[in-house]
């Protein structure tokens, strides 16, 4: 028996308590046994509808990519090697990005330069029902050789799609000319083609969008013209443009935060929150705004360091010059170059898809004021959580007021330092319920609510207490696409210690996964896929690199 410990706060009690880590009954056997080579390591994983789930490995001796697709009961259905032609040193996480996950491994430089190595980089990856899609745009500066001998040239784009068997089609794009500034705005893959939502830049402000469908088919290229509202002119730099959230089948979501409009400065209005939903022929099919209904006297606040970006949500980003006064030096200044979104609106606040209903999520924190302030270190009362349907209509809200116990709990998980806050969101695809977790250098102080978004309990897991104890750390396999780090995105987490393995019976047989590993495995990660009935397939992955990866078929 492991006795470890852990120091847990149970905050709705009021009270903090040491809890002995105790075995709550032997680990699960696994199905199988994927063996690695030294060089080879588990980079993604998707999850489609027909239970099947899609594992993507990476080397970092060749650019190709191993597929493995494995069934509900854990065993391999098909296997698939997919030609890459280009090979990065993937995404290093810099202390400026928000970390997956704060607890383990996510501080270790080590750890994360291993998993820089093994990213997908620069492949995308989609999934339209039971195929997946995936995309390569060929970049500047490949060797003509390599292009060559492929077929290809610096406009190609390669499209490949996996079917439910594992069956293999690859087709060849040109990529259409650009006459203006181009920056592709979302990404995603539906009725046999892959398709790029793209914002043009004309002269001055003046902006288009369209599509492009690369059809598999037809192995054409069509172009669809959109007509968006346009953006409000602000008279301050605040993040006012469209921002993609994602798509379900001929359903495509936009939203944004209307910071300032009529040019009028950030923080004299109240800060709208829109979101448009579009058809696959570009007309408007629904859509909402909304300022929140907080309480009297109440506006978001400024709540992270970085606000996430959840699943397939992406922005252009707005590159401005901010000078600063040396901290050492009175006379020095110097210039840092930053995201307009990540000073802006994009800090206030986030967005989250439900493709299971097309509902739309809004949560984030308020504070004492009424209007929205810029303040990094404004007074936060408490957390908001919103669900809206497509068509605006409230669904559901959960507002909850922070306690004396929560406000510390958060300080601790955080240092006292807003600069390193990170809010994290979690949609547990086991109980179907939101949690919100704060991260700072200190641990985690998370809020968890029910799925009638009802507060429940809090939880305070920090750093100190987490290196004498194992922490089971958990990456959830996307239904919709493979996550881009480099891109700001980041997987669906979630990291518990012993004590909080609570709320659907996979997580204590996940905690024993991590028990039974035990300390040797400081890098210990599970990627699971949850199904509908509370079973889940899972992976384990012991080390980055090497080793052996095994598969359990877990049930409720």
């Amino acid at each position: 028996m492991l006795h470890k410990y852990v120091l847990l706060a149970t905050l709705g009690l009021q009270a903090v308590t040491l809890r002995a880590q105790t075995e709550d009954g032997p680990a699960p056997q696994p199905v199988q046994t994927i063996t690695l080579d030294p060089q080879t390591g588990l980079s993604a994983a998707v999850s489609l509808p027909n239970r099947t789930t899609v594992v993507f490995m990476v080397s970092t001796a060749t650019p190709q990519v191993h597929a493995v697709g494995l069934g509900a009961d854990g065993r391999t259905l098909w296997q698939k090697d997919l030609p890459r032609y280009q090979q990065t040193a993937g995404y290093y996480d810099s202390p400026r990005l928000p970390r997956y996950n704060v607890i383990g491994p996510g501080k270790d430089e080590e750890f994360r330069r291993q998993q820089a190595s093994v990213q997908l980089e620069p492949m995308d990856v989609f999934t339209d029902g039971n195929e997946v899609y995936t995309v390569e745009a060929i970049r500047l500066g490949v060797a003509k050789k390599l292009l060559a001998a492929n077929g290809l040239s610096e406009n190609s784009v390669v499209v490949q799609r996996l079917g439910g068997g594992g069956e293999l089609t690859r087709v060849v794009f040109e990529a259409p000319p650009r006459k203006t500034a181009v920056r592709t705005l979302g990404r995603y893959a539906e009725g046999g083609a892959y398709v790029e939502l793209v914002r043009e830049e004309g002269k001055g402000d003046a902006q288009a969008f369209y599509t492009e469908r690369y059809d598999l088919q037809t192995r054409a290229i069509q172009r669809t013209p959109l007509t968006l509202p346009e953006t409000p002119a602000a008279a301050a730099r605040v993040y006012n443009d469209w921002a993609y959230l994602g798509h379900r089948p001929n359903q495509t979501y936009l939203f944004r935060r209307v910071g300032s409009k009529n040019r009028e400065a950030f923080g004299r209005q109240p800060l709208e929150y829109q979101v448009l939903t579009l058809d696959n022929a570009g007309a408007a099919t629904g859509g909402f705004t909304t300022t929140l209904a907080l309480p009297k006297g109440s506006s978001p606040v400024y709540s992270a360091g970085l606000m996430p970006s959840l699943l397939e949500q992406t922005h252009v980003p707005r590159a401005i010059t901010v000078a600063h006064q040396s901290n050492f030096d009175p006379l020095k200044r110097y210039d840092e170059t930053l995201d307009e979104w990540n000073i802006s609106t994009g800090i206030f606040g986030d967005f989250y898809l439900d493709y299971a209903t097309g509902d739309v999520l809004l949560f984030g924190e308020y504070g004492p004021y009424a209007l929205p302030t810029l303040a990094r270190g404004a007074t936060r009362q408490g957390s908001f959580i919103y669900r809206f349907g497509p068509d605006g209509k409230l669904q559901q809200q959960g507002l909850h007021a922070y306690s004396k116990e929560e406000i510390k709990a958060q300080d601790q998980a955080n240092e006292g330092m807003w600069q390193n806050r990170r809010l994290h969101f979690l949609y547990d695809p086991f109980t179907q319920a939101p949690v919100l977790s704060f991260a700072g250098d200190g641990g985690y102080a998370s809020l968890y609510y029910d799925q009638d978004l009802a507060f429940q309990r809090s939880g305070l897991l920090l750093r100190k207490a987490s290196q004498q104890i194992l922490v089971t750390n958990v990456k959830f396999a996307s239904g919709s696409w493979v996550y881009k780090p480099w891109q700001g995105n980041r997987p669906e987490t979630k990291s518990f210690g012993p004590g909080e393995a609570t709320g659907a019976p996979v997580y204590a047989q996940l905690a024993a996964l991590r028990r039974a590993a035990g300390a040797p495995y400081p890098y210990h990660q599970l990627f699971v896929s949850a199904f509908a009935d509370r079973s889940a397939l899972v992976l384990e992955q012991p080390q980055v690199l090497g080793g052996a990866v095994r598969v359990y078929a877990l049930k409720p």
